[in-house]
């Protein structure tokens, strides 16, 4: 069997492995950086309601940047030069 591939055969793996670390990481901060912003919105909310609306920021900005982030790794998956590695995801 011919093959006209003329990298390293792990290049594919350590590609893609990079781009599902860059996935994962992004999905689980985005909902790290939610929570805890949600946290400091509840508390506003007891102690200082009229603030409400000015600390819900942080949250729309945690789910902004994580589908940014969530781009950027899809993203990546464009990048990497494979041979017949891509059918397995």
């Amino acid at each position: 069997m011919s093959s006209t591939f003329s990298g390293d055969e792990t290049a594919p793996f350590f590609g893609f492995l990079g781009a599902a670390a860059a996935l994962v990481f992004s999905c689980m901060g985005a909902a790290y950086g939610t929570a805890k912003s949600g946290v400091g919105v509840a508390s506003m909310g007891v102690m200082r309601p009229e603030l409400v609306m000015k600390s819900i920021v942080p949250v729309v900005m945690a789910g902004v940047l994580g589908i940014y982030r969530d781009g950027s790794g899809a993203g990546t998956l464009e990048k990497v030069q494979y041979q017949n590695h891509y059918h397995l995801i």
